[in-house]
């Protein structure tokens, strides 16, 4: 007879996709980041309109500087049209400046998308990226990551909590 299988907790992998990754980034402060990680959710259909998306990410980020410990930056926007917070990844190879006045310095960006009136499963995406960044041997391991899927692969080891995962394609 087959046990049923126990859903599993959705990780940090699971609220993003490949081509939301950016192992690369060409931007050197917080306005070209939030652009260039903005145009890849725009173009990969994750946000359905890119300026107010950018617009918001930005001028938030303007307000309230979102970086956490261990160099990581998490802007972000809520969106109407967003069903599931959903994020893009993007590293710099070097440390850039970050939010003002005194600044700081981040090489990884989380750029999250919020369903309008969702604070619940956006404050438990919160929680697992503060997590994330609570362990120096996961963040260089992203850091240090060979490519998109790596940097994927190292984000699976964290779960976000109060969700579950979905089940495996067949």
């Amino acid at each position: 007879m087959r046990r049923p299988s126990v859903p599993s907790p959705m990780t940090l992998a699971d609220r993003t996709r490949p081509e939301l990754v950016i192992p690369s980034l060409r931007g050197s402060d917080a306005a070209s980041v939030i652009q260039e990680l903005s145009l890849v959710m725009h173009r990969a259909g994750a946000i359905p309109d890119l300026l107010p998306f950018y617009h918001k990410a930005f001028n938030r980020e303007l307000t309230v500087s979102s970086v956490l410990e261990a160099g990581i930056a998490l802007p972000h926007a809520r969106v109407a049209a967003v069903n599931e917070p959903i994020y893009s990844l993007g590293r710099s190879m070097r440390p850039m400046p970050w939010g003002a006045p005194a600044g700081h310095s981040v090489r990884l960006v989380f750029l999250i998308a919020i369903p309008e009136g969702d604070s619940t499963r956006y404050l438990h995406l919160v929680s697992a990226l503060a997590r994330l960044a609570g362990t120096p041997s996961l963040v260089e391991q992203i850091l240090t990551a060979e490519n998109a899927m790596a940097m994927l692969d190292s984000l699976e080891s964290i779960s976000v909590p109060g969700t579950v995962a979905p089940p495996p394609m067949h």
